[in-house]
């Protein structure tokens, strides 16, 4: 997710939620007007900032890929052992039956 696209989501929480309350933090209409504001280093830092967020939720994700794999091998796991529990009863029964 690039800075922009942070900086928007960030502009429609200010929208949301104005931090009017406090009088020595001003407050931007719009993105560009916050844009307009930043210095060059403060757009740097963010866009550094953005980049270390991004890998930040690569990491995350594939995690969260890696779980859901290994919950999908568990979940046939489990069908297999129900399955073979199943048919172990059956023959037993069948066996005792006779």
């Amino acid at each position: 997710m690039s800075v922009l696209v942070r900086l928007r989501h960030c502009e429609r929480l200010l929208t949301v939620f104005p931090c009017s309350a406090r009088s020595d933090v001003p407050v931007h209409d719009t993105l560009s007007e916050l844009l307009d504001t930043m210095s060059s280093s403060e757009l740097e830092f963010f866009s550094k900032l953005d980049h270390e967020a991004d890998k930040i939720e690569k990491f995350y994700v594939s995690r969260e890929e890696m779980a859901q794999e290994q919950l999908d091998s568990l979940e046939g796991d489990i069908k297999e052992l129900k399955e073979y529990h199943h048919l172990h009863r059956v023959r037993i029964h069948k066996l005792i039956s006779f």
